[in-house]
């Protein structure tokens, strides 16, 4: 199961992009700039929260970007897809819950109309 650091909190839209220059150095200041606000974010929460290697994440959300470590972006991208399971995993079963709940009071309902009829 994927663990998100503990108290974890993205730096607002002023201060993201020197916050994740400061996470990756290696990267000119200039790319950094240019980068749009969900690669930003993309790169800061995998680096920061989940504490995946910088150089890796950088290629995966850089276009352009050669880390030089053979199957970097690779890695980054099986993280997504094993954090993408977990939540859809989660959300079913939140959502096979809400449909027992939901089950159980219908058959409440019935119950409840059964044992009025009788009387």
């Amino acid at each position: 199961m994927i663990k998100k650091k503990e108290g974890y909190r993205a730096p607002g839209r002023s201060g993201i992009k020197s916050a994740v220059a400061k996470l990756i150095p290696f990267v000119p200041r200039e790319i950094v700039e240019s980068l749009g606000f969900t690669p930003l974010y993309s790169i800061h929460s995998e680096i920061d929260c989940y504490g995946l290697d910088p150089k890796a994440v950088a290629e995966a959300n850089i276009p352009g970007y050669r880390s030089g470590r053979p199957g970097a972006k690779e890695s980054v991208m099986q993280f997504r897809r094993a954090l993408k399971a977990q939540l859809a995993e989660r959300a079913r079963a939140v959502r096979d819950a809400a449909r027992a709940k939901e089950h159980a009071a219908r058959e409440r309902a019935r119950a409840a109309r059964m044992r009025a009829r009788a009387r």
